[in-house]
């Protein structure tokens, strides 16, 4: 059975398509973080607007994914190494062997795990 209102437009269409809400969303939020991670580190702010839009999508995804929801420390995991790999790119030229960017994702890594662990007791 419909209901008699229907949803139309864009709203309608996120409702329809609630992947591309998150990933939309994601890639809003991302673009702007990305662009003052930029900024502050002096690495360019369209650099990291780019960046960042392309790791929002990525959380976007990861934090609406409904197989991850039965698992949330590796849902929060997972948040936090993009995060911080987003991050670590944003801030830093990624020339040479990337030792910044390695070390950005696995703090990304290990703050992710531990808010999931500690949302897991608390």
């Amino acid at each position: 059975s419909k209901s008699k209102y229907q949803a139309t437009g864009l709203k309608g269409y996120f409702q329809r398509h609630p992947k591309v809400k998150s990933a939309t969303l994601g890639a809003g939020v991302g673009a702007g973080v990305g662009a003052v991670t930029g900024l502050i580190s002096g690495k360019g702010t369209m650099r990291g607007a780019a960046i960042g839009a392309g790791t929002g999508v990525g959380v976007g995804l990861v934090r609406s994914s409904k197989t991850l929801d039965s698992h949330p420390v590796i849902k929060d995991t997972a948040t936090g190494t993009l995060l911080g790999a987003g991050l670590g790119m944003a801030a830093s030229r990624g020339h040479g062997k990337g030792k910044k960017i390695a070390a950005a994702t696995a703090v990304g890594a290990a703050l992710g795990i531990g808010t999931g662990l500690l949302k897991d007791k608390f």
